[in-house]
């Protein structure tokens, strides 16, 4: 929350330029399976999948590998936040904003400019940076619960950062649609048994689903509360911290679960006109 002030973040006429040209974009994706993910590396002679699905620049440059590597480490931060750093629309302002972006319709539909095609890249908008600030913190909080250790002894673990990556490339508003599976570009990242549902990850490998809601969590309080001195969510998370009743497997598991996949015809049917609501649709998973 130190990034940007509450008075820039309960300011609608301070949203950032997430149109301007040195904006990364990205590239929608659709759903996936792990073998056709290895055939289109064979196919394209490109064996880097972050380049050849289109990954934002800011998650694959030598300021995130090093924010990756420890985002607690404040000048890999500061580093990082200051390679994010864009313009306000408001051009009285003369300072460059960074995230926790308050979240509007407007930032993540007419903010981030016109597509040239419906398949084409499409600018990186406010919840996405959002979600890039928040979601190594998070794997690294959320597996040092789930190990019992401290989480200093998890930087730079090749497990989290390989998670950080692939939660950050294929996570959340990466795709066309709302989605419940797994980007099958996870074969490159760690070992799974091939689940079908983000929900069906087990183990440590619970940390995906896990930090997939937290983002859609918080990007939600960003919205929805009347202001943004802070973020409920936070406030939430430090509560349980301090000794609430709730033991971390439980909270894990819990979190990382869902009765989406099993559900009858009829409740499908009811899930996907939800699905379909373009409230549930802007912070879906």
């Amino acid at each position: 929350m130190n990034h940007r002030t509450k008075d820039t973040r309960n300011n609608r006429n301070y949203p950032p330029k997430v149109n301007e040209d040195k904006a990364s974009v990205i590239v929608p994706q659709t759903d996936t399976k792990p073998n056709a993910v290895k055939n289109a590396m064979k196919r394209k002679d490109h064996n880097n999948d972050a380049v050849f699905y289109g990954c934002p620049s800011c998650i694959t440059s030598g300021a995130w590998n090093a924010y990756v590597n420890n985002p607690f480490d404040l000048v890999a931060r500061k580093e990082w936040v200051k390679s994010i750093a864009l313009p306000c629309t408001d051009v009285n302002k003369v300072t460059y904003m960074t995230p926790p972006y308050g979240i509007t319709y407007e930032s993540v539909t007419t903010d981030v400019g016109l597509l040239e095609n419906r398949n084409g890249p499409r600018k990186v908008d406010a919840r996405m940076y959002n979600g890039y600030l928040i979601i190594p913190g998070l794997v690294y909080h959320l597996l040092s619960k789930m190990k019992n250790v401290r989480v200093n002894t998890l930087l730079g673990n090749d497990f989290a950062v390989k998670v950080i990556n692939f939660i950050a490339r294929y996570g959340n508003y990466t795709r066309k649609s709302p989605y419940v599976t797994v980007h099958g570009a996870y074969s490159r990242y760690i070992e799974m048994t091939d689940p079908n549902w983000v929900n069906a990850c087990t183990g440590d490998n619970q940390v995906i689903p896990v930090t997939l809601f937290l983002v859609v969590l918080y990007n939600a309080c960003f919205m929805f509360q009347d202001a943004n001195d802070t973020n409920l969510l936070i406030m939430a998370l430090d509560t349980f911290d301090l000794g609430a009743n709730v033991g971390q497997e439980k909270f894990i598991t819990t979190f990382s679960e869902s009765r989406f996949p099993n559900y009858s015809i009829q409740e499908n049917f009811a899930i996907q006109h939800l699905l379909n609501n373009p409230f549930f649709c802007l912070f879906h998973p």
